[in-house]
């Protein structure tokens, strides 16, 4: 049997790590979504929530340069996280907060 990681070939899911699961249904649902339609319209927009808590440092990191790779090829990525490294990472974006008992919704463009 092969050993995870060892670079020769598939792995089984059962051995994937919690960030490397996530990634795997990131790329599977653009890849599935892609062909979805009878047209075969290319997509258009993703939305991803709360999708980043399994991840690690280096794995916010990954996803962050994936997504930012995205962003020439759709026309809307709406990420919804409470990792504020996601929020730093990109030009522009809604922050949600709780004063006096009622949600806030403030914009910021960098």
């Amino acid at each position: 049997m092969r050993q995870p990681g060892d670079g020769r070939g598939a792995i089984n899911v059962a051995f994937l790590s919690g960030s490397q699961r996530f990634r795997v249904a990131v790329a599977l649902a653009l890849g599935i979504g892609q062909y979805a339609s009878k047209q075969h319209r290319p997509i258009e927009s993703v939305i991803i929530d709360e999708g980043f808590g399994c991840l690690d440092r280096s794995g916010r990191q990954v996803m962050i340069q994936e997504l930012q790779n995205l962003r020439g090829h759709l026309h809307c990525i709406l990420l919804v996280s409470h990792q504020e490294e996601f929020a730093d990472a990109f030009p522009d974006g809604y922050r949600f907060e709780l004063q006096d008992g009622a949600t806030r919704v403030s914009r910021f463009v960098r």
